[in-house]
């Protein structure tokens, strides 16, 4: 296995992004709901997939974050 000094910066960046699109479509088909953000204009969203296999992306409520954080978890 290589040491982590022997991998570029691109190299890391290229394993952090497949990481994170695997996580992704793992949590959609496992049929949770994540929160995204459209990059071009800094929106965030929620997506789920639908009952088709689509991503369905709805607005993130403005106290969405709020909302979450504070709710009890059993």
């Amino acid at each position: 296995m290589k040491d982590f000094d022997e991998f570029s910066t691109s190299d890391i960046e290229e394993m952090a992004q497949k990481a994170s699109k695997e996580a992704r479509n793992n949590a959609l088909k496992a049929g949770n709901e994540i929160a995204s953000q459209d990059l071009e204009t800094g929106e965030h969203y929620l997506e789920k997939l639908d009952e088709n296999g689509n991503i369905v992306r709805r607005p993130m409520p403005d106290n969405y974050i709020e909302t979450i954080s504070t709710e009890r978890k059993p």
